[in-house]
């Protein structure tokens, strides 16, 4: 089956038209009839949004992959129409109310995510549960899911990981890079390997401390607990830093 064989594909199954798709996406309906038709090929970021909205894997774009029905890593349930969203990002497990508190929080995560250089890094889904309250995104260069945000659950164990930024190496990591890189490690054993290294923000952002605008000092802050998490990924999985932070740095 073509690319666009299953773009249209999906979208028959989700019973959607062309416009509807290009509405839930932020682009033109002519947009969604090229890529059907073969005339135009989604970009990656695109192909992101797609699976979005169809709640679905990145992987059924892939050409050996027929199968269009391996689900999103996140959840379908996050993407359908009934879904609450916040700043149109939907929210995580059917959360019908985020309080003035989370706002403040998914602001101050999605406000740093839209800092991020766009070739590197796309914004995903918000999350506000009793898993924590932030923001996913996806590093691009291989297609690792990240996350920023307040976790509670962290909180309870070390106060210092509450506010964190944090991603899915998949593979578990030694201790000895753990502790070196004081950073925490919760892991199920098989897919799911979660690396947390934490934002020394001195405060949990509120309605009365975070406005518009992310100071630079906090920005400079978090930039270093993601290129931390970088570090580690790529040290894991052996591959060098990209672009962002420098060659060989």
């Amino acid at each position: 089956m073509t690319l666009q064989d299953k773009i249209a594909s999906l979208r028959k199954e989700s019973n959607l038209s062309q416009s509807e798709v290009a509405e839930q996406m932020g682009v033109q309906f002519q947009t969604v009839s090229r890529w059907e038709n073969g005339y135009r090929v989604p970009e990656l970021d695109n192909l992101i949004k797609i699976a979005d909205v169809f709640g679905v894997s990145l992987d059924i774009f892939r050409q050996d992959v027929s199968d269009l029905h391996l689900p999103h890593p996140l959840g379908k349930e996050m993407f359908g129409k009934e879904t609450p969203r916040l700043n149109e990002v939907p929210l995580k497990f059917g959360s019908t109310q985020a309080t003035s508190e989370e706002k403040a929080i998914l602001g101050f995560c999605g406000a740093y995510l839209d800092s991020l250089p766009k070739e590197f890094f796309v914004q995903g889904a918000g999350q506000n549960s009793e898993y924590g309250i932030g923001r996913y995104f996806w590093e691009r260069n291989l297609d690792l899911l990240m996350f920023i945000g307040f976790v509670p659950p962290l909180q309870e164990e070390n106060p210092d990981f509450a506010f964190s930024i944090s991603i899915n190496t998949e593979r578990p990591l030694s201790e000895e890079m753990l502790a070196q890189c004081k950073v925490l490690q919760k892991t199920d054993g098989e897919s799911e390997n979660w690396i947390y290294a934490p934002i020394e923000c001195g405060f949990v952002p509120n309605s009365t401390t975070i406005g518009k605008e992310m100071p630079p000092s906090i920005k400079k802050t978090v930039d270093t607990s993601l290129k931390t998490v970088m570090q580690i990924a790529r040290t894991a999985l052996e591959t060098p830093m990209f672009e962002m932070f420098g060659r060989g740095k």
